[in-house]
């Protein structure tokens, strides 16, 4: 009857007593509830995102900056302290929209020459993955841009160390040479 590594418990006369049955009825009631919370700011921050590119696309970083942390606002809950009620399958959707919400407002602050916004949002990206190509690119331009070239210069050579062929971390280190 039962697989390996499970047990069963047998009651033949156990019949749960109606405040055991609405308990069961409400907790169930509140994880429907807490699943359609999930999706919805999963599916919020994932509209946020598509606003955002929308706006970049049209030349508006400002507007695309302030929905990317629009997005980013909606997931936190999510990452920070719902990751252990998640399913992998989801924790691994919110982490990978996070970090691409992170990724893009990166850009968009370093479109609108806030180099030290830039370079937190990337690093958030990096605390994650330390190998995140457009992370280290964008963290190292926030910090060329800031005038903390060594930095850049350590974020460019880790780049090049994984995509050896990357012309625009090539180039940006060109700049920086002394």
């Amino acid at each position: 009857r039962c697989g390996p590594g499970t047990a069963a418990i047998q009651c033949a006369d156990y019949h749960k007593t109606r405040d055991e049955v609405e308990l069961d009825e409400e907790l169930t009631e509140r994880r429907q509830q807490l699943q359609q919370t999930f999706n919805q700011r999963l599916n919020d921050a994932a509209r946020l995102k598509e606003r955002g590119n929308t706006q970049i696309r049209a030349g508006d970083a400002q507007e695309a900056l302030s929905l990317y942390v629009e997005g980013i606002s909606a997931l936190q809950v999510l990452h920070e302290n719902a990751a252990p009620l998640l399913s992998a399958r989801l924790v691994k959707s919110v982490t990978q929209l996070r970090c691409d919400l992170l990724n893009n407002a990166a850009q968009a602050a370093l479109s609108c020459a806030h180099a030290d916004k830039a370079v937190g949002f990337a690093s958030e990206v990096l605390a994650a993955d330390q190998t995140n190509a457009k992370a280290l690119f964008r963290r190292a331009s926030g910090y060329a841009a800031s005038g903390r070239t060594a930095l850049a210069r350590a974020d460019l050579t880790a780049l090049l160390e994984s995509q050896p062929k990357n012309r625009a971390a090539e180039q940006l280190l060109g700049t920086l040479q002394e």
